[in-house]
């Protein structure tokens, strides 16, 4: 049997999505566990579509660890 290119890239991203939420906590874990960790807050215009039109300041937040292993949080 012959697995056409598309099938196996859509069974790829799929596998990939899967395993993100995995590597995004291991890069958090080793963030974590550095010596020294850098961090940034940076504020955002967002429009929350429960409360249409009003915009509303986000934060997205980056730490950034010793190795260079980065990890963000949305707030």
């Amino acid at each position: 049997m012959q697995i056409i290119r598309r099938t196996l890239s859509e069974w790829n991203e799929a596998v990939a999505d899967l395993l993100e939420l995995i590597v995004r906590a291991m890069y958090r874990e080793q963030v974590c566990q550095s010596p020294w960790i850098q961090c940034d807050d940076t504020t955002l215009d967002v429009q929350d579509p429960t409360r249409a039109p009003e915009i509303r300041t986000g934060h997205l937040w980056v730490y950034r660890g010793e190795l260079g292993e980065v990890a963000y949080d949305f707030t």
